[in-house]
């Protein structure tokens, strides 16, 4: 038997061989509005090659794509349950699903099975609950919620200068460069986290740009030496007074029952609030992992 799939059209061509010598071709065209086409390799295994997206309850002939030698053809698979029994170690009867070729031990769990393997835009999914106790996502990362220690806010100044760029061609390009921007001067200023600042930083003068990734790199190396040196804790009798009444973790909101300790900035030394004693330790400051950022104004192109 040989068949030919295109645009859900199938054409069979049988040939039967009686015993009295006698042989019957018989040539048959079906246009399937009322079949499905599904076509199903063979790599080591049952592999899918083609699953109609005609709707489920329309009956389905399943094909499978042998090829040898070069040659191709097709053979109907009379039932596909049986050609993928022994894909699994289960010996009694198994529904096998035709799109992801999982099997199960009874037509209720396959049709439990099949909205899921569907999934959305022709895309299967699957859907995994989470334990009891489990299923509960709180945030963790808390010392992403801090400002960084220090910002630094940045400007450039350039000078336009006038060359004469190669000559335009109109076939590669309608814009000519005729000018070049050169730095010529910076200026930065530091800011703390509770906003103190320290007084500018200028350059003026050539190789700007190398001076200034010099002036920034001696910067980085001041600003880690100061969580390596934290600052001594200053309350007042407010915060005194505030600590003693808190009843829940100023970092993660959860009670404190009794595991209460005060949380300082170690930039500032000021007090930020009772926590639990590992909330505590989630927002230390490390020498190597700080971030510094650098904003530059327009700093494009």
């Amino acid at each position: 038997m040989k068949a030919h799939v295109q645009s859900e059209k199938l054409t069979l061509t049988l040939t039967l061989t009686l015993t009295l010598t006698l042989t019957l071709t018989l040539t048959l065209t079906l246009t399937l509005t009322t079949n499905a086409i599904n076509v199903f390799g063979w790599e080591k295994g049952v592999i899918v090659y083609h699953i109609s997206k005609q709707h489920e309850a329309l009956q389905r002939i399943n094909l499978l794509l042998i090829e040898k030698a070069g040659k191709t053809h097709y053979t109907w698979i009379k039932d596909l349950n049986r050609l993928l029994h022994d894909q699994s170690k289960y010996e009694g009867r198994k529904s096998f699903c035709d799109r992801c070729l999982h099997g199960y031990t009874n037509e209720a769990l396959l049709e439990k099975h099949k909205p899921l393997c569907r999934g959305i835009g022709q895309t299967a999914v699957r859907v995994e609950m989470p334990e009891e106790g489990k299923n509960k996502l709180t945030f963790q990362n808390h010392h992403r919620q801090l400002p960084a220690p220090y910002i630094i806010y940045a400007d450039f100044e350039a000078l336009t200068t006038k060359f004469e760029g190669p000559e335009l061609d109109p076939d590669q390009s309608n814009t000519q460069q005729t000018h070049h921007h050169e730095a010529c001067s910076w200026c930065y200023i530091k800011v703390r986290c509770d906003g103190l600042t320290e007084a500018p930083v200028e350059y003026r003068g050539p190789d700007a740009a190398e001076h200034l990734l010099r002036a920034l790199e001696e910067e980085e190396r001041m600003i880690k030496k100061v969580p390596a040196k934290p600052q001594d804790m200053l309350m007042n009798c407010e915060d005194t007074e505030a600590h003693r009444s808190a009843t829940t973790c100023h970092v993660c909101d959860g009670p404190l029952n009794g595991d209460s300790v005060r949380d300082h900035c170690h930039i500032t030394g000021k007090y930020r609030g009772a926590a639990h004693s590992a909330c505590n330790l989630k927002l230390r400051l490390s020498p190597k992992t700080t971030i510094i950022p650098v904003v530059f104004h327009n700093l494009r192109g």
